[in-house]
């Protein structure tokens, strides 16, 4: 059975000075054999502002949401809401900073639909504060303070839903080589004893899964690309993760290289 799917892309920067504000979608089909990607098209509704540079998460069977960004003037407080059949629809409650640079995480418990937003650049400092937006009431609370203020990092769910690894970026004077684990039932945040081997930001992050030979499923934080406060990267760090202390441990026999640097890559596990 074929199932049919839309990736979209949505705002961005085209070239010096000019922040998009429109969205194109690929039509797609998928079975258990093949994947396929149709032509690039425009949808049918644009984004009320062109920005880059924004905090973006989707849920499942739900859609996604994008918050603040840049729009090569100043950081936005904007937030725009993509449907899963690509249209996008500014949402009424707007961010209560101007925020770009921060990272978005879906969370899902308690029947409770829920964002969560880790730092960011306000237009006047780098940000330590963790807010809390509530799909439901379309309220922010701010829940949480970071160990430093952070711009340009991820923040990644684990596999688990019970925590988010926090990575990188860079603090307002220095790239960071930190790892922290923010544990979303206590809503506290600690650095992990491992450091990525190369400091970075405006790097990407996924989760990895493999099962071993007895049947296990084995998790990976893999880190790919970013800027170390002087040139792009191309270099990769993996970690295996689980939700037992240290909760990352460095795989060193993993030597991972991209084709070429890539400063603020995507990345995404297909």
């Amino acid at each position: 059975m074929y199932e049919s799917i839309f990736p979209a892309v949505v705002g961005g920067c085209s070239e010096p000075d000019m922040h998009r504000d429109d969205v194109e979608l690929a039509d797609a089909t998928v079975n258990n054999e093949s994947r396929h990607l149709g032509k690039w098209r425009n949808a049918t509704t644009n984004c009320e502002q062109g920005f880059s540079c924004a905090a973006f998460c989707q849920f499942k069977n739900f859609g996604g949401l994008i918050f603040g960004g840049y729009d090569g003037i100043e950081s936005l407080n904007i937030v725009n809401f993509v449907q899963n059949n690509g249209t996008i629809t500014p949402v009424k409650s707007t961010l209560p900073t101007r925020l770009k640079n921060s990272a978005a995480v879906p969370i899902d418990t308690d029947n409770k639909l829920s964002v969560l937003l880790f730092g960011g650049w306000d237009e006047k400092r780098t940000l330590n504060a963790i807010f809390e937006y509530s799909l439901q009431d379309e309220s922010y609370e701010v829940i949480g303070i970071l160990p430093v203020s952070l711009e340009g990092h991820t923040a990644t769910l684990a596999p688990s839903s019970k925590y988010v690894i926090i990575c990188g970026g860079f603090d307002g004077i220095t790239v960071r080589d930190s790892l922290w684990k923010y544990d979303i039932a206590t809503k506290q945040t600690v650095m992990l004893n491992e450091h990525l081997d190369v400091a970075r930001e405006n790097h990407a992050a996924v989760v990895l899964s493999e099962t071993n030979v007895d049947g296990e499923t084995v998790n990976y934080f893999v880190v790919l690309g970013g800027w170390d406060g002087s040139k792009a990267l191309d270099d990769c760090e993996v970690f295996a993760m689980s939700d037992n202390e240290p909760f990352l441990v460095k795989v060193t026999n993993h030597v991972l290289k991209l084709t070429e640097p890539r400063n603020r890559p995507a990345a995404l596990v297909l």
